[in-house]
């Protein structure tokens, strides 16, 4: 190989290379989101139960209380 066709290799591999770093870039951006948003529809969810379901327990056993005079 002449050292044209070399350099012009070269050049070639760079612009693929930035390509791939382009796209690769776009997918970590994707993932992260993913894991964002996956990690708050789990968590949050699991949180507020912790705060709602007592009290939400607590006002059906005063209700079902009053009604059946317990």
């Amino acid at each position: 190989m002449s050292e044209q066709e070399l350099t012009q290799l070269i050049q070639r591999n760079i612009q693929l290379s930035e390509q791939i770093l382009a796209a690769m870039e776009k997918q970590r951006k994707i993932r992260m989101w993913t894991l964002i948003i996956g990690i708050a529809l789990i968590v949050i969810p699991l949180i507020a139960s912790i705060f709602i379901l007592p009290w939400a327990l607590g006002n059906l056993g005063d209700y079902y209380g009053n009604i059946l005079d317990l």
